[in-house]
């Protein structure tokens, strides 16, 4: 008996001492320093596993933790965990599994996704609030509104949009969408309505869900307006399986589709792709033109306009994560934005590739950026004008940001005109004249781009991302900062995460000194 009652207090002081062990591991790296010539002061953290992705609301971060394969790919599961950076206190955290399950985290509410169960969850505790219907595809934060379909065990095809008020969880009004379309474009238009591009292009108001669609059916050109049943009485951002964030640059993860953009919003002109033909609506709803190009890969097109002429680019193959959905040859297409005429409509014809890697517009003329070869297609006269052959190249893509090079110093612009900078597999970086000639070549640990501008001050990461530093406007350096992860500004402050690090920079002093 006696040995009995020993291996249980020994067993709870084990347990308690694991719980301890395991608060002291997010605080036992906090720390308060001078960095550099100023007086920065920062908070370091350090968490158990890779931070994938993090938030931060008013004193609150939200981490969403996972690790990597060994082939480069996340792991499929990992860990949602709940900071208070103001007490420096852990709140919670649980297991998540990405494959089966989600969660997101927008203004004040924070909701998890399951296979069998979904909860609003209290942020500060933890704590479940309510059981969900529905599973939320696009949240107005500013209205407390969200919308999505109803979560159903065995059967997950109902066409039956829904409405919801966030702060009660009681339905608003439901209208049939289809689902089977992908809300890759989403488009706040007014203080009460949104432009969705899924299977069709539809305009729904948020308060009653009434509004217009183009549909997909070659039968309903003109659908019309669509109505709600009513039930009861900020920015767009991109909810995946993981944390929702809404910074400015987050992290590329190879387990996140790059969907194309098909949408533009010229003064409420609306241009979009659908499965079936490109469209030009204006904002009531009357379709102005149509044009059947591109056949089966309009979807995974990009739309791009310069002056009167909308541009399709497909890129030969496509993936969807990890999965190779597409692969056909590069195709565009031109059309006439004033009546939808079909200026070009056909495949791509590079020497042996089967994917354009980039696309630029350069005056009158698209640069398209294939491994080893470039071309110009003439946007005047529609018509490749000029191909050049570059042996070994493996071009990915073009430079569109300033690129600066680093001194012991400072960073200075590289800024010559009429040329260029194309960046490969292995991130070496080519400067192109405009005859599509590689005039000189950099290492990437040369080359920088600003990352993020805030007041006075600018974060430049190297193009590899091996090197990031902390700068004034002037391009002088202030901090030396490791390669980071993820990184933003907010209330005088710089939050970065390298590896499983997590860093707080106050910048106040230097900001009200300077």
């Amino acid at each position: 008996m006696k040995k009995a009652l020993i291996l249980i207090i020994l067993s709870i002081l084990f347990i308690q001492f694991q719980a301890q062990e395991k608060k002291q591991l997010y605080l036992e790296e906090s720390l308060k320093s001078i960095i550099g010539n100023h007086q920065f002061s920062q908070n370091s953290f350090r968490l158990s596993q890779r931070i994938d992705q993090f938030k931060v609301k008013d004193s609150l971060v939200t981490f969403q933790l996972r690790n990597k394969r060994n082939n480069g790919f996340l792991k499929d599961r990992g860990k949602i965990v709940q900071f208070d950076l103001k007490n420096k206190e852990l709140l919670w955290e649980f297991v998540i599994s990405y494959v089966y399950e989600h969660t997101v985290n927008i203004g004040d509410f924070f909701y998890y996704y399951t296979q069998t169960n979904s909860y609003q969850l209290d942020p500060i505790s933890g704590t479940k609030i309510r059981k969900l219907a529905t599973n939320y595809i696009y949240i107005d934060t500013a209205k407390s509104i969200g919308l999505g379909y109803p979560i159903k065990i065995f059967s997950d095809n109902s066409n039956r949009l829904e409405a919801v008020d966030l702060t009660k969880g009681e339905k608003i009004w439901q209208r049939e969408i289809q689902r089977n379309g992908i809300w890759s474009n989403v488009e706040k238009v007014n203080d009460s309505s949104i432009l969705v591009l899924a299977n069709g292009l539809e305009k729904i108001n948020l308060y009653n869900g009434e509004g217009w669609a183009h549909t997909s059916q070659k039968n309903e050109l003109n659908a019309g307006a669509r109505t709600a049943a009513i039930i009861g009485g900020v920015a767009l951002a991109g909810i995946f399986g993981g944390i929702m964030v809404d910074v400015a640059l987050p992290t590329p993860s190879k387990n996140i589709p790059n969907r194309p953009n098909n949408f533009i919003n010229e003064d409420s002109i609306y241009y979009a792709a659908l499965s079936n033909r490109l469209i030009k609506s204006d904002n009531k709803g009357n379709e102005l033109w149509s044009a059947d190009v591109m056949e089966s890969d309009l979807q995974l097109s990009e739309l791009m306009k310069h002056k009167n002429k909308l541009i399709l680019t497909y890129a030969g193959q496509f993936f969807d994560g990890k999965r190779m959905v597409s692969r056909k040859r590069p195709k565009l297409s031109v059309v006439d934005a004033n009546n939808g005429k079909i200026l070009f409509d056909n495949d791509l014809k590079p020497r042996s590739y089967y994917s354009l890697e980039d696309k630029y517009i350069y005056n009158d003329s698209l640069l398209l950026v294939y491994p080893s070869e470039l071309a110009y297609f003439d946007l005047k006269n529609n018509h490749i004008s000029h191909q050049r052959k570059i042996e070994g190249a493996e071009f990915k893509k073009v430079i569109t940001k300033k690129i600066f090079v680093k001194n012991d110093t400072k960073f200075e612009l590289l800024n010559e005109p009429n040329s260029f900078y194309i960046q490969n597999e292995k991130n070496k970086v080519y400067k192109v004249n405009s005859s599509l000639e590689v005039t000189k070549n950099y290492n990437s640990p040369l080359l920088f781009y600003q990352y993020l501008e805030y007041k006075n001050t600018a974060l430049f990461v190297n193009i590899n991302s091996s090197q990031s530093y902390l700068a004034d406007q002037l391009g002088n350096i202030l901090l030396e900062l490791p390669p980071i992860n993820q990184a933003y500004f907010k209330n005088d402050k710089l939050y970065y995460a390298y590896k499983n690090y997590f860093m707080e920079v106050n910048l106040s002093t230097y900001l009200n000194n300077n």
